[in-house]
């Protein structure tokens, strides 16, 4: 879900990935909008019985990435999907020191988010966190 800034404007539009290109500030929102509606199927939002958070799914097998934060140390958890379907979920591991978590919901036809490779990226890089404020479904 990170987006380089780089290429041409014809390269851009020949180019389904999410790289983007400095242009006239309505040609970049343009581009994020874009990449935000292609990623947001993905988006999660999860409750806790300590909060709200945000999460992206990982894989169609039900692995959900997300912030040790988010998790905090909750009993419970429960995924909701973009589409509106919510599972519960379980935690399969946290790394407090990373921020990072991974929990397992037992869903369906599950949309996978594509990551970029974060191997392009470079000081200065332009990149996109798309999230779930406050618990709501991405739009």
């Amino acid at each position: 879900m990170a987006a380089g800034c780089s290429g041409t404007p014809e390269s851009i539009a020949s180019t389904p990935s999410a790289t983007l290109t400095i242009g006239a500030p309505a040609s970049l929102e343009e581009q994020f909008i874009a990449v935000a509606s292609k990623v947001s199927p993905s988006v999660v939002a999860i409750h806790t019985d300590v909060g709200v958070g945000s999460g992206v799914v990982f894989d169609q097998r039900g692995d959900i990435v997300t912030n040790a934060h988010v998790d905090a140390g909750s009993k419970t958890h429960r995924v909701f999907l973009a589409t509106g379907q919510s599972y519960a979920a379980t935690l399969v591991g946290s790394f407090a020191p990373d921020d990072l978590a991974v929990l397992h919901i037992a869903g369906t036809n599950l949309t996978a988010a594509r990551f970029a490779d974060s191997d392009r990226l470079r000081v200065g890089s332009i990149v996109m966190a798309i999230g779930s404020p406050l618990g709501r479904k991405a739009r």
